[in-house]
Formats: C-alpha cells, sequence, structure tokens
C-alpha cells in the first residue's frame, strides 16, 4: 500500500514540529514569583534546548537513524517532568513548614511558567512522531 506524497513525512514532520515547541519552551519562563520570573535558559532549559536542536538535527540528516530522536526526545521528557516535579515539591514544601504567614503568600503566588508545559507537550509529539514514522516504514 503506498501512501499518498503529502502522507509520506507526516511522522517527520510531526516530530520537526514538536522539536520546535522543545526549543521554544526552552526559552519561556519556567516558573515565576509575582513580578519576577525565572526564564528556561537560566536553569535546564539549556540542556532542554541542546536536546531539541539536537531531534532537529538528528530528523534532517537521513543517515542518523531516526530512534535517536525517540531517545532524545524521552531524555527530554523525563528532564521536564522532574523539574516539574522537583518545583511542585518546593512550592509544597513552602507552604508545609511556613511558619511565616508572608511565606505562605509566596509559596500560594509561585506559578508553573508556560515553558516546561510546551517541553513536555513537545517531547511526546516528537515521541509520537517517531511512532508514526516507524509505522509508515512498515507499510511502505
Amino acid at each position: 500500500m503506498n501512501l499518498p506524497e503529502k502522507n509520506k513525512h507526516l511522522g517527520r514532520n510531526i516530530a520537526l514540529i514538536s522539536a520546535l515547541v522543545i526549543a521554544v519552551g526552552s526559552v519561556l519562563p519556567f516558573a515565576g514569583l509575582k513580578d519576577m520570573k525565572i526564564y528556561g535558559l537560566e536553569v535546564d532549559g539549556k540542556i532542554t534546548l541542546f536536546l531539541g536542536t539536537l531531534i532537529i538535527i538528528s530528523l534532517l540528516f537521513k543517515k542518523i537513524p531516526k530512534y535517536i530522536s525517540g531517545v532524545l526526545a524521552s531524555l527530554t521528557l523525563v528532564l521536564a517532568a522532574f523539574d516539574y516535579t522537583k518545583l511542585s515539591e518546593t512550592t509544597s514544601s513552602i507552604k508545609e513548614t511556613a511558619s511565616n504567614p508572608y511565606m505562605t503568600d509566596v509559596a500560594a503566588t509561585i506559578q508553573m511558567g508556560s515553558g516546561l508545559q510546551l517541553i513536555m507537550i513537545g517531547a511526546v509529539g516528537v515521541i509520537v512522531g517517531f511512532v508514526i514514522h516507524m509505522i509508515q516504514n512498515k507499510r511502505a
């Protein structure tokens, strides 16, 4: 069964767009506290930006096995989930141990930035794109 030409690279295109989402999420805020924001490049966003760039390179060059993009996306997802968990634990810890009412107010104002969420969405998208690509190649 031959795939229509427009669907031939669907999995790879989904993965490429998702890798760009990882790169964009890496420079956006990871967390915020009132008027202060912590941008991705100030913390682990450097690593996720690097991984996102490697994913894009692995998808664009035919000589690089495509499973590399899936492995890199999995690493990116684990790192972003770890950062998300640590931020959630820190917020909960501040709320629980705060004997000072000001600290409780501080914990209440800590917000998750859009960067981590976009990185996780992008990593899942790359994995989905990789799976679609593998299914399409088995049919071809």
